[in-house]
């Protein structure tokens, strides 16, 4: 029988950024580079979330209560890396196209918790006059 949280740690192992180059960046032009600093810290957090999970597995057969709560802390831990990693590249994709990203950041996250999805357009190089349509 699988363990649900084998394949949990299975998961954070993919999600492991690999090392790049210190002149590496992420751009709109294909490159593939993590910035150093982005790349660290998500090592990093991947690394603690590694650590959290390997803590509740090895406890598991100890705890005589409920691991509920623990479960619940290694969500939220998740939860904040995702975050941090959406963050990060809504950030770098739409910085050269407006200088509300705090708004937009925040606005797609109160969306995300309440689990509403809705379409925000961005101005680049063609005009958005033709798509949108009056009601």
């Amino acid at each position: 029988m699988q363990n649900p949280l084998n394949d949990y740690l299975a998961c954070i192992n993919s999600l492991k950024l690999d090392k790049v180059t210190k002149k590496g960046s992420v751009g709109m032009e294909g490159d593939n580079h993590l910035p150093n600093e982005f790349n660290q810290e998500m090592h990093q957090l991947l690394e603690d979330l590694e650590a959290e999970l390997s803590e509740l597995k090895n406890t598991l057969d100890e705890k005589d209560c409920c691991i509920l709560n623990d479960f619940e802390e290694v969500n939220k831990l998740f939860k904040s890396i995702h975050h941090r990693a959406a963050t990060f590249y809504l950030q770098l994709y739409l910085k050269p196209y407006t200088k509300n990203l705090e708004i937009l950041t925040a606005s797609a996250q109160a969306l995300s918790d309440k689990r509403h999805g809705a379409l925000i357009a961005i101005k680049r190089k063609d005009s958005l006059d033709r798509l949108i349509l009056p009601r």
